[in-house]
């Protein structure tokens, strides 16, 4: 099930539950008013489901059972403490700050990619459509062309003869992380050091993911103290479902002490993975008795850290693309104007 459709059913499921309607009736109506097939298959099968007296989650769990592990646990929190709704409208608000989170950096990533395709393009078109009609002309009044411009057209179509093979190699790539990742075990460790080992390597790029990462984890946790969970219980159910080998680690490796005796803040400062600051804030928490709000004030605090990161981003990726269409610019003027001027200069004579 998609993303959005997961959080259009939740949000709806939420609307009518605080509306003080039942599950039966919400997901009667959700059946009827809903246009997306993923959505309108989940609440038929969960009609039947609970029809046949089987609870919301069990219900949930055997009309869609690729849903996210967390959240099957966390309905179940929520219907076993009598306070679904609650859990519903929190799993609502999740989703949907994960969903503009994601939106976020898809929108901070288009412009980049935009400027960067627009470039390749043209200097695909003249290499593939200007050079060779520039070259025929010569041919035609069988006139040489200078070396100099004889080496610029070879650099240019040994360049364009490398952006091609090097854009079929990426693709082919992820075609084949795409789809043989999870068969292959020597794939998918090729693909987990792609997707998330790489990622925190790069200069910048891997402070903006954690953060990303660190923020998705405050969420989870949030989201399950909030609903009733225990903080070790949330800690092992966001572990469980992680998809970051390193972060799932780390989190499992807090579980682990945490059922040792370890205290909250010394648990996570023993990996370090995660920002010295998110130990500062639980140990502060910890001595108010207030652990579970921690995580909410952390969330705010790392949210609002990865928006100015993105401001920055931003800042900082405009020059960088205006050095690079200038550079690019002046690349075409060294390589073809200059030498075609000159070879004109050579016919004048």
């Amino acid at each position: 099930m998609k993303r959005n459709d997961l959080l259009k059913f939740t949000r709806l499921l939420s609307l009518l539950l605080n509306a003080g309607l039942g599950i039966k009736e919400s997901i009667l109506i959700i059946e009827e008013s809903i246009s997306e097939i993923s959505c309108k298959t989940l609440a038929v099968n969960l009609k039947v489901s609970l029809d046949k007296g089987l609870s919301f989650y069990t219900s949930m769990k055997t009309a869609e059972p690729d849903l996210p592990h967390f959240y099957l646990q966390l309905l179940a929190a929520g219907e076993k403490s009598g306070d679904l709704r609650r859990t519903v409208y929190k799993l609502n608000t999740f989703l949907a700050r994960r969903l503009i989170l994601r939106d976020k950096f898809l929108n901070a990533a288009l412009y980049p990619l935009i400027v960067l395709v627009t470039s390749i393009t043209s200097l695909l078109f003249i290499s593939i459509f200007v050079i060779p009609k520039i070259t025929g002309i010569y041919a035609n009044l069988g006139i040489p062309l200078s070396n100099s411009f004889s080496l610029s057209i070879a650099a240019l179509k040994m360049l364009m003869a490398v952006v091609p093979s090097a854009a079929l190699s990426c693709l082919l790539l992820f075609l084949v992380l795409r789809f043989e990742g999870n068969k292959n075990d020597r794939i998918r460790i090729i693909k987990q050091w792609f997707t998330y080992s790489l990622p925190l390597k790069l200069p910048f790029i891997s402070t903006i993911v954690r953060t990303v990462h660190v923020l998705y984890i405050l969420l989870s946790l949030e989201t399950l103290t909030s609903c009733g969970a225990s903080v070790i219980n949330a800690i092992g159910l966001v572990a469980e479902s992680y998809q970051n080998p390193g972060f799932q680690s780390a989190l499992k490796n807090v579980e682990s002490n945490l059922r040792r005796g370890m205290n909250l803040s010394r648990a996570f400062s023993k990996e370090i993975i995660f920002p010295r600051e998110i130990t500062t804030w639980i140990s502060l928490g910890e001595r108010t008795g207030k652990t579970t709000d921690i995580f909410e004030q952390l969330s705010m605090f790392y949210e609002k850290r990865l928006e100015r990161l993105s401001v920055r981003f931003m800042k900082l990726i405009e020059p960088v693309l205006i050095l690079f269409t200038g550079v690019l610019l002046l690349g075409m003027v060294y390589l073809i104007i200059i030498p075609l001027f000159r070879s004109f200069g050579l016919v004048l004579q």
